[in-house]
């Protein structure tokens, strides 16, 4: 997981105009399964002067092995000409600031697909025979023939979520002649303090009789993958650019409560329609589906120093 494990506090009580503003903290941050990087921002909450940039050390990302725990100092110092005066009739300001810890990470959801030719189906339920039969798969549910999707560890967990029985064929039963998929992103535990900051990527991945029937989502080809059997597909910047700009879009801004909770708690990316083009084999054929979420993960750690006209004691 990801924690701050000190306070977020400057070195003394109070600064006086022309000081340099230093504070620290601490974060300790597990890998988990795959290599990772971790960078620092700070931010003063309010009235912070654009032309100024507050200098974080370290300045450059911190890489982390897989399986790797490290503990790393974070400091923000303020240069001493950001705040030349304090306001009107003001002898101490008290000004509050944040620090982040944004580190990028990838979480991949997988689900068995099981395709059947739609004759060969229906007589193998007439006879009121198993079409799993031989199957060994703990992830199907034989009384509802639903399969249970697969999540990889992480601070947000991408879901595939596919309500259709199984066998799927190339007769749906939908009014459009389609099957629906359904990817979400949710938080996997309160083990990770912070919340999503924002998506970069987003890839599925279909078998290659399967027609993807969305505009939202693109072919992705990278050079030196193997795409044999399956078709990559990207989720296109308008669609992501969508999903990260939901909080100035309907909930008032990125500080508002209701942003917060929706990027804590995660939500739907996508509902996705396909088809099965064809099927060579009449009976059961395994397959899989895979989703592949890249995104910032953001904890923050908030602290505060006070401004004084006069020279105060350093603690």
């Amino acid at each position: 997981g990801l924690r701050f494990i000190d306070k977020f506090k400057p070195f003394q009580d109070r600064y006086k105009i022309g000081e340099t503003i230093e504070l620290r903290t601490a974060v300790e941050i597990s890998s988990l399964k795959e290599e990772t990087s971790l960078r620092f921002s700070c931010e003063v909450v309010k009235d912070f002067p654009k032309d100024k940039i507050i200098e974080v050390d370290p300045a450059e990302s911190v890489p982390i092995a897989k399986e790797e725990t490290i503990v790393q100092e974070v400091y923000c110092r303020i240069p001493p000409d950001t705040f030349p005066v304090l306001p009107t009739g003001l002898k101490v300001l008290e000004k509050k600031i944040k620090v982040y810890a944004i580190y990028d990470f990838t979480s991949k959801s997988y689900l068995d697909v099981y395709t059947m030719q739609s004759e060969y189906l229906k007589n193998i339920l007439n006879q009121r025979m198993d079409p799993f039969e031989g199957q060994k798969n703990s992830r199907i549910n034989t009384a509802t023939r639903q399969v249970i999707p697969v999540a990889t560890q992480g601070p947000m967990r991408a879901i595939l979520k596919f309500d259709s029985t199984q066998p799927i064929t190339e007769k749906s039963t939908s009014r459009d002649g389609t099957y629906t998929l359904g990817l979400k992103l949710e938080k996997s535990s309160a083990v990770w303090q912070g919340r999503l900051n924002k998506l970069t990527s987003v890839y599925l991945y279909l078998p290659k009789n399967f027609e993807l029937i969305d505009d939202k989502f693109v072919e992705s080809l990278d050079e030196g993958e193997d795409q044999t059997t399956f078709t990559k597909y990207r989720l296109n910047e308008e669609g992501l650019d969508k999903l990260n700009n939901q909080c100035d879009n309907y909930y008032g801004g990125k500080n508002s409560v209701e942003c917060n909770d929706l990027f804590e708690r995660g939500f739907n990316i996508a509902s996705i329609k396909f088809r099965v083009k064809g099927l060579d084999k009449p009976t059961l054929v395994h397959d899989y589906i895979r989703a592949e979420v890249e995104y910032d993960f953001q904890a923050e750690n908030i602290g505060s120093f006070t401004l004084a006209a006069e020279t105060q004691s350093a603690v």
